[in-house]
Protein backbone atom coordinates (compact mmCIF):
# COMPACT_ATOMS: atom_id res chain seq x y z
CA UNK A 1 0.00 0.00 0.00
CA UNK A 2 1.33 3.74 -0.97
CA UNK A 3 0.20 6.78 -1.37
CA UNK A 4 -2.60 7.61 -3.79
CA UNK A 5 -4.43 10.70 -4.89
CA UNK A 6 -8.02 10.73 -6.04
CA UNK A 7 -11.04 12.83 -6.63
CA UNK A 8 -14.05 10.61 -5.78
CA UNK A 9 -14.67 8.96 -2.19
CA UNK A 10 -16.10 6.00 -4.13
CA UNK A 11 -12.86 5.22 -5.51
CA UNK A 12 -10.78 5.13 -2.43
CA UNK A 13 -9.06 1.59 -2.01
CA UNK A 14 -9.96 -0.94 0.74
CA UNK A 15 -7.60 -0.88 3.75
CA UNK A 16 -6.72 2.43 3.82
CA UNK A 17 -5.33 3.91 7.09
CA UNK A 18 -5.38 7.74 6.88
CA UNK A 19 -7.61 9.85 3.78
CA UNK A 20 -6.54 13.11 3.61
CA UNK A 21 -9.75 14.99 2.11
CA UNK A 22 -9.71 18.74 0.79
CA UNK A 23 -12.89 20.17 0.45
CA UNK A 24 -13.72 23.40 -1.58
CA UNK A 25 -15.62 26.73 0.34
CA UNK A 26 -19.20 27.35 -1.13
CA UNK A 27 -17.87 30.77 -2.78
CA UNK A 28 -14.71 32.75 -3.46
CA UNK A 29 -14.44 33.91 -0.25
CA UNK A 30 -14.81 30.58 1.73
CA UNK A 31 -11.32 29.10 2.31
CA UNK A 32 -10.81 25.38 1.68
CA UNK A 33 -11.11 22.92 4.21
CA UNK A 34 -8.97 19.77 4.42
CA UNK A 35 -10.06 16.97 6.47
CA UNK A 36 -7.89 14.56 7.73
CA UNK A 37 -9.52 10.82 8.51
CA UNK A 38 -7.77 8.51 10.56
CA UNK A 39 -9.13 5.18 11.26
CA UNK A 40 -8.45 3.65 15.06
CA UNK A 41 -7.07 0.40 16.36
CA UNK A 42 -8.49 -0.57 19.75
CA UNK A 43 -8.25 -3.83 21.60
CA UNK A 44 -8.89 -6.74 19.28
CA UNK A 45 -10.34 -4.78 16.70
CA UNK A 46 -9.27 -2.05 13.79
CA UNK A 47 -10.66 0.03 11.30
CA UNK A 48 -10.14 0.75 8.43
CA UNK A 49 -11.74 2.94 5.09
CA UNK A 50 -12.86 1.94 1.97
CA UNK A 51 -14.78 3.51 -1.21
CA UNK A 52 -17.89 1.95 -2.94
CA UNK A 53 -17.60 2.43 -6.65
CA UNK A 54 -21.27 1.90 -7.23
CA UNK A 55 -22.43 3.79 -4.38
CA UNK A 56 -19.66 6.81 -4.50
CA UNK A 57 -19.61 6.59 -0.65
CA UNK A 58 -17.08 5.99 1.95
CA UNK A 59 -17.04 3.20 4.81
CA UNK A 60 -15.68 2.58 8.17
CA UNK A 61 -14.42 -1.13 7.64
CA UNK A 62 -13.57 -2.67 11.36
CA UNK A 63 -12.47 -6.38 11.69
CA UNK A 64 -10.80 -8.26 14.00
CA UNK A 65 -8.80 -10.18 11.90
CA UNK A 66 -10.12 -13.04 13.94
CA UNK A 67 -13.31 -15.18 13.05
CA UNK A 68 -14.49 -16.26 16.16
CA UNK A 69 -14.02 -12.08 17.57
CA UNK A 70 -17.02 -11.03 16.99
CA UNK A 71 -18.98 -7.88 18.04
CA UNK A 72 -21.73 -5.40 17.04
CA UNK A 73 -19.80 -1.79 17.79
CA UNK A 74 -15.80 -0.57 18.07
CA UNK A 75 -16.63 2.46 20.55
CA UNK A 76 -13.78 4.82 18.30
CA UNK A 77 -13.17 3.55 15.20
CA UNK A 78 -12.37 6.83 13.62
CA UNK A 79 -11.42 10.00 14.50
CA UNK A 80 -12.08 13.62 11.88
CA UNK A 81 -10.13 16.62 12.07
CA UNK A 82 -10.43 19.73 10.14
CA UNK A 83 -8.14 22.71 8.95
CA UNK A 84 -7.50 25.19 6.58
CA UNK A 85 -3.81 23.98 6.85
CA UNK A 86 -3.61 19.91 5.30
CA UNK A 87 -0.85 19.26 7.68
CA UNK A 88 -2.83 20.44 10.80
CA UNK A 89 -5.93 18.78 9.68
CA UNK A 90 -3.35 15.49 10.01
CA UNK A 91 -1.81 16.62 13.15
CA UNK A 92 -5.06 17.48 14.84
CA UNK A 93 -5.75 14.00 14.17
CA UNK A 94 -2.96 12.11 15.51
CA UNK A 95 -3.07 14.15 18.67
CA UNK A 96 -6.64 12.73 19.03
CA UNK A 97 -6.28 9.32 18.17
CA UNK A 98 -3.49 9.38 20.59
CA UNK A 99 -6.18 10.33 23.44
CA UNK A 100 -9.07 8.06 22.00
CA UNK A 101 -6.29 5.55 22.43
CA UNK A 102 -4.78 5.61 25.86
CA UNK A 103 -1.41 3.92 26.22
CA UNK A 104 -1.23 3.15 22.58
CA UNK A 105 1.45 6.30 21.60
CA UNK A 106 2.64 9.33 21.91
CA UNK A 107 2.58 12.23 19.87
CA UNK A 108 6.07 13.59 19.05
CA UNK A 109 5.44 16.94 20.64
CA UNK A 110 4.55 14.49 24.24
CA UNK A 111 8.21 13.15 23.83
CA UNK A 112 11.77 14.25 24.34
CA UNK A 113 14.06 14.03 20.70
CA UNK A 114 16.25 10.74 20.98
CA UNK A 115 20.12 11.60 22.17
CA UNK A 116 21.45 10.79 18.86
CA UNK A 117 19.51 13.16 17.24
CA UNK A 118 22.44 15.53 18.31
CA UNK A 119 25.12 13.65 16.58
CA UNK A 120 26.21 13.65 12.89
CA UNK A 121 25.25 10.20 11.36
CA UNK A 122 25.19 8.77 8.06
CA UNK A 123 22.72 6.83 5.97
CA UNK A 124 23.97 4.82 2.96
CA UNK A 125 21.24 5.15 1.00
CA UNK A 126 22.02 8.31 -0.97
CA UNK A 127 25.31 7.14 -1.32
CA UNK A 128 24.86 3.16 -2.69
CA UNK A 129 21.16 2.73 -2.90
CA UNK A 130 20.61 -0.89 -2.87
CA UNK A 131 24.44 -1.56 -3.81
CA UNK A 132 25.27 -1.45 0.01
CA UNK A 133 28.66 -3.34 -0.15
CA UNK A 134 30.99 -3.52 3.60
CA UNK A 135 33.98 -1.71 1.67
CA UNK A 136 31.91 0.79 0.03
CA UNK A 137 30.92 1.34 3.54
CA UNK A 138 34.05 1.70 5.20
CA UNK A 139 35.53 3.85 2.10
CA UNK A 140 32.59 6.09 2.67
CA UNK A 141 33.22 6.37 6.87
CA UNK A 142 36.87 6.81 6.25
CA UNK A 143 36.14 9.86 3.54
CA UNK A 144 34.17 11.14 5.91
CA UNK A 145 36.72 11.03 8.63
CA UNK A 146 39.18 12.61 6.80
CA UNK A 147 36.94 15.08 5.80
CA UNK A 148 36.59 15.98 9.40
CA UNK A 149 32.82 14.82 9.89
CA UNK A 150 33.23 11.25 11.22
CA UNK A 151 29.39 10.02 11.72
CA UNK A 152 28.89 9.30 15.21
CA UNK A 153 26.04 6.49 14.05
CA UNK A 154 25.37 4.92 10.75
CA UNK A 155 21.50 3.48 9.12
CA UNK A 156 22.84 0.58 6.94
CA UNK A 157 19.93 1.17 4.24
CA UNK A 158 19.79 -1.09 1.06
CA UNK A 159 16.07 -0.09 0.24
CA UNK A 160 14.98 -3.23 0.31
CA UNK A 161 11.32 -2.40 0.77
CA UNK A 162 9.04 -0.42 -1.19
CA UNK A 163 6.72 2.14 -1.16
Amino acid sequence: MGPLVGQRSGTVPVETQLLLARCAGEGPSEPRVFFALLPLVAGAQRATLCGNMLSGRLSVHVDSGDPDVRAARMNDALVIAASADPYEAVRRAVCAASERVPGSFRVRSAKRPPAHLDYFGWCTWDAFYSAVRPEAVLTGVRSLRAGGAPPRFLILDDGWQSV
